[in-house]
């Protein structure tokens, strides 16, 4: 987690992805310009 803290360039994204499980969270992409109609999506069920 500090490689990606300090900034490090080889930090990988597969240890981006270990890092973000370890701390329980999760990760969702959607094409572009999809987030906000999503969002808007998740406010309306709560």
């Amino acid at each position: 987690m500090s490689e990606f803290e300090r900034g490090k360039e080889h930090a990988s994204i597969s240890r981006a992805l270990r890092a973000l499980e370890s701390l329980g969270l999760d990760l969702v992409v959607l094409p572009r310009g999809q987030a906000e109609r999503v969002l808007q999506a998740l406010k309306k069920l709560g």
